[in-house]
């Protein structure tokens, strides 16, 4: 059972109206309070003027009361007057179940308890509710002590009781208000306590209040034609029943009443008093009917070759039948009634009356794919007896991608060049062709790389004993570059330059600024002069 707070705090009015939103129709509702000043008991303003009945009440140093009401779904306030501008401290709580509204209330017991040092806690007397029923036991825990915040309520209450709301009112004394519950079964005695925080409370009260419970608030049981109702105080009352034909109906008072049957070709049938009554039957071919009036009556039934077939007043009546090769055709009246068969290789055939009769993708003997039609090209890419890949079809280029006997790949066809990339012996790569070059690269045995083939020059990179590298071939000039013992560089060979009078050769840097010297090579010697930062040797 679910407790709802509804209001629950402090007032020092003579009059408090407590507002909250409607429940529903069979709520409980149950107000506990502690008050400084007698509660009045005549004229308005008072809970009983409004259909509320009072239930235990005491009165000393303060007076604790409850009051309940079975809420008929319109109530929204209740208000409460005492003898005069004091504090009081209220809970309002709300409990969603069916309850015997009359006589409205069971057994109840209020027990006192004054102690000038404080009471640490406070019991109530046991009450036992009549057997036979479940009942609703609300506990009111009420208390006051002279003095600012001088206690604090109970926390938990014992004997499982829940504690669903408490207030608290401070000063300039305090006073405190705890309400709880338990759900027990009739015949059988129930008591609560609940312990004070702080010094504790020094005038007390401990009721107890027992309300029947109504059958739980719904029932479930199963009529004659072997369903099931379920019924109660609650706003619908749902009936499930077993109709003739075996399906289920569902009736009652709530907005539509829905009937499900099953037909005589086993199909089911829903329809009732709601916007659509559809139809689901199974056809003879075994496909499925859904029918009703609504916008639409779609049929999906099995055609003879195995297929679906989709048709009905919509815009597309669409058939997907298996061909003889075992493809699927998708058919209709619209745009494109498309075919999608199974080739004799084991490809895919698709075709239709749209734009395009489309292509055929099969496999070819030597294991590879063929796409086919009469689009713009059909083009053809099998495996070639090497391992390489042959394209070809009526569009621009034939072209072949083959491996050669060396493991390298050619690359040929009717188009403008047949060219060749091969693996030399010495580990270099040659590019030959139907082309301007035939070209060779490759590695010599001292370590160079050498550039040859049908082109003017045939040159060659190699490196020297020296750490140099000499560059020949067929050209004027066979150049040599070579690193000298001092570190530099001379450039030789059988060109304009072979006198070693005429080398140039670069061996150290000046230092400490890196002077530099301009030679001239008509004359052979020449001095530097440390003076200057720049030397001229003439």
């Amino acid at each position: 059972m679910a407790a709802t707070v509804l209001a629950s705090g402090t007032s020092t009015a003579a009059t408090t109206t407590l507002s909250f939103p409607a429940q529903p129709a069979g709520t409980l509702l149950v107000l506990t309070l502690t008050s400084s000043a007698l509660l009045a008991t005549s004229g308005s303003g008072r809970p009983e003027s409004t259909g509320w009945t009072k239930g235990p009440s005491g009165v000393d140093w303060v007076e604790a009361t409850m009051y309940a009401k079975v809420a008929s779904g319109g109530e929204t306030s209740v208000q409460y007057t005492i003898g005069s501008a004091d504090p009081s401290v209220y809970n309002l709580v709300a409990y969603d179940d069916g309850f015997v509204a009359s006589p409205l209330g069971g057994p109840s017991s209020s027990l006192h308890s004054h102690n000038a040092a404080g009471n640490a806690s406070t019991d109530t007397t046991a009450i036992t509710p009549t057997a036979g029923a479940s009942w609703l036991v609300v506990a009111n825990i009420g208390g006051s002590r002279d003095g600012a915040s001088s206690f604090t309520n109970p926390t938990t209450l014992t004997n499982s009781y829940t504690r669903q709301a408490g207030a608290l009112q401070t000063t300039p004394d305090t006073y405190g208000n705890t309400q709880g519950s338990a759900v027990v079964t009739g015949g059988t005695a129930t008591s609560t306590a609940g312990s004070w925080g702080g010094g504790g409370a020094k005038c007390t009260y401990g009721q107890l209040w027992a309300f029947q419970i109504s059958g739980g608030g719904s029932s479930v049981t199963r009529d004659a034609a072997g369903g099931v109702t379920l019924g109660g105080t609650a706003p619908a009352t749902p009936q499930i029943a077993r109709s003739a034909t075996g399906g289920p109906t569902l009736g009652g008072t709530a907005p539509r009443n829905l009937l499900a049957v099953r037909t005589a070709d086993g199909g089911v049938t829903l329809g009732g008093t709601a916007v659509a009554i559809a139809q689901s039957v199974r056809t003879a071919s075994g496909g499925v009917t859904l029918a009703g009036t609504a916008e639409a009556v779609p049929r999906v039934v099995v055609t003879a070759t195995g297929g679906p077939v989709i048709g009905g007043t919509a815009p597309t009546v669409v058939t997907v039948p298996a061909t003889a090769a075992g493809g699927v055709a998708l058919g209709g009246d619209a745009p494109a009634v498309a075919v999608l068969t199974r080739t004799a290789a084991g490809g895919v055939v698709l075709s239709g009356t749209a734009d395009v009769s489309g292509g055929s993708v099969s496999r070819t003997a030597q294991g590879g794919v063929t796409i086919g039609g009469t689009a713009d090209a059909t083009a053809r890419i099998t495996t070639t007896a090497a391992g390489g890949v042959n394209l070809t079809g009526t569009a621009e280029a034939t072209v072949i991608v083959a491996r050669t006997a060396t493991g390298s790949i050619t690359l040929s066809g009717t188009a403008v060049a047949v060219a060749k990339v091969t693996t030399t012996a010495a580990g270099g790569v040659t590019l030959a062709g139907v082309g301007d070059v035939g070209t060779s690269v490759v590695r010599d045995a001292a370590g160079g790389v050498a550039l040859g083939g049908t082109a003017p020059a045939v040159a060659r990179v190699i490196t020297t004993a020296a750490g140099g590298v000499t560059l020949s071939g067929t050209a004027a000039a066979t150049p040599l570059v070579t690193r000298s013992a001092l570190g530099g560089v001379t450039l030789s060979g059988v060109g304009q330059l072979t006198s070693d009078r005429r080398d140039i050769t670069v061996t150290a840097y000046l230092e400490p600024r890196r002077w530099s010297a301009k030679i001239e090579p008509r004359r052979r010697t020449a001095t530097l002069d440390p003076r200057r930062w720049e030397g001229h040797l003439g």
